[in-house]
C-alpha cells in the first residue's frame, strides 16, 4: 500500500498536519464570507515571515493600512505582530493566531470585531 502515490500523499499530509483544521474550535471568532475561515490554517507566503515565528509569538493581522488598523496595532502591540500583511480580500480583515490558524475575520471598517476578539483573549 505504501508504494501507491495517493497513500503516500495522504500519509505525508497526516504526518505533517498540514490538513488539520479547527473549524469548530471555541477559539474561533467571527466569519467573513470569501477568504479563509476561522480554524483554517494559513499557508505561509513566500517572502513573508510566517505568523507566530520569531522570539515572541504574536498574532498576525492581514489588512489594508488605515488609521483604525494602526490603532489596533498600537493598542495590542504586546500580542500583535507589528508587520501588517496584505489582506486575502481587499475589503476584509483577518486575524491569524500564532499557530498559523485564522482566529477571526471581519469586513474592512469593522476593526472593532478584531479588537473585541483580542480583548477577550487577554
Amino acid at each position: 500500500m505504501m508504494g501507491l502515490a495517493p497513500v503516500q500523499h495522504a500519509f505525508a499530509d497526516k504526518m505533517t498536519e498540514v490538513t488539520v483544521g479547527y473549524s469548530k474550535s471555541p477559539l474561533n471568532g467571527s466569519v467573513l464570507s470569501g477568504g479563509p475561515k476561522p480554524g483554517v490554517r494559513v499557508v505561509p507566503i513566500a517572502g513573508q515571515t510566517p505568523v507566530g515565528s520569531g522570539k515572541s509569538r504574536r498574532f498576525g493581522l492581514f489588512a489594508k493600512s488605515s488609521a483604525a488598523v494602526t490603532g489596533l496595532l498600537e493598542r495590542f502591540s504586546t500580542v500583535l505582530d507589528p508587520e501588517l500583511r496584505s489582506p486575502f480580500r481587499e475589503d476584509g480583515l483577518w486575524l491569524v493566531r500564532p499557530d498559523g490558524y485564522v482566529a477571526c475575520a471581519a469586513a474592512a471598517g469593522n476593526e472593532s470585531v478584531i479588537a473585541r476578539y483580542l480583548a477577550e483573549q487577554l
